[in-house]
C-alpha cells in the first residue's frame, strides 16, 4: 500500500530489473515508501539506481524517503526467485 499523496508507476520489468517512478504529491510533508521484491519477498533487491547514482542494497526490501514535492525514477536490480516466499513483510 502506498502512503497518502504518493504516486507510483512501474514502467519496465525485465528478468533482472524493475523501473518505477515515485512522486510525493504533498508539498509540505515528506513521505517514506518501502518497496518489496515481489508480492511475497521472493526477489532479492541487489541495488537501487536513482539519477545515475547506484546504491548496493542486497535485501528483500528497500526504504525510499521522498522529500515534499519530490520524485524520481528508480531502477531496482534484482535477483528473481532467490529468496523463500513469505507472507511476513
Amino acid at each position: 500500500m502506498l502512503p497518502d499523496d504518493v504516486g507510483a508507476l512501474v514502467s519496465r520489468i525485465s528478468d533482472t530489473s524493475t523501473t518505477v517512478a515515485l512522486v510525493n504529491l504533498n508539498k509540505a510533508l515528506p513521505r517514506t515508501v518501502v518497496i518489496q521484491g515481489g508480492a511475497y519477498g521472493e526477489h532479492v533487491i541487489e541495488s537501487v539506481e536513482l539519477g545515475g547514482a547506484s546504491r548496493r542494497v542486497v535485501g528483500k526490501s528497500v526504504t525510499i524517503a521522498l522529500a515534499p514535492g519530490s520524485g524520481g525514477q528508480l531502477v531496482l536490480k534484482m535477483k528473481r526467485y532467490s529468496a523463500a516466499p513469505t507472507e511476513r513483510f
